[in-house]
């Protein structure tokens, strides 16, 4: 049996891929196949690629699914827009960094579209190949948040075990000053057995 050198640069590539993190789990919503099945062809070393083609599928997969990065073709059908899918996004799944990929858009329509949580956009002819570097950059961000949050939420934990020690602290400073109390009357009665 022989290995090309092709064979072996893929194995050490998916070996050091399940080292390092694992692929972010992207939806797509674009109406055309042809677009559906290049970007997922392009995205198959970065990303696990889930498709949704009408508004019902992207509505039903957001409700069922978590992802992490949101695929969304500008130019959809006249009853659901990309600018429709965006604000749906941000409704259902407002954490999820978007991606508008798009055949063309305008400079203003792009700039509308850059709030919230629609961090870029690629243009499908001419950066089409800058679409994984952006799928990586936005994943990037999404473990980056991920882990500020862990961050945040252990900052709280030790902040609340903090207080629980100082309040038990107090507790066991006073229950003493009561112990005090009793011990130095118990030994005053003892003193004085006429009293």
């Amino acid at each position: 049996r022989r290995d090309t050198g092709h064979q072996q640069a893929t194995a050490c590539r998916d070996a050091n891929r399940t080292l390092t993190m694992p692929l972010p789990k992207c939806l797509l919503v674009d109406d055309s196949r042809t677009d559906r099945e290049l970007i997922a062809f392009k995205l198959r070393d970065v990303a696990t690629v889930h498709v949704a083609q009408t508004r019902s599928d992207f509505e039903r997969m957001l409700g069922e699914h978590l992802f992490d990065i949101l695929l969304v073709d500008f130019a959809l059908s006249h009853d659901f827009t990309g600018a429709d899918a965006v604000e749906i996004a941000e409704r259902l799944h407002p954490t999820a960094p978007v991606i508008i990929v798009t055949g063309s858009i305008s400079p203003a329509a792009a700039r509308a579209l850059c709030h919230a949580n629609v961090i870029d956009y690629v243009l499908k002819g001419t950066d089409f190949d800058r679409l994984d570097v952006a799928v990586r950059n936005a994943y990037e961000k999404v473990l980056k948040e991920q882990e500020n949050e862990k961050l945040r939420v252990q900052a709280l934990r030790d902040q609340r075990l903090e207080i629980l020690g100082t309040l038990s602290a107090g507790i066991v400073h006073d229950f003493n000053g009561i112990l005090a109390v009793l011990m130095m009357g118990t030994e005053h009665l003892r003193k004085s057995p006429n009293d």
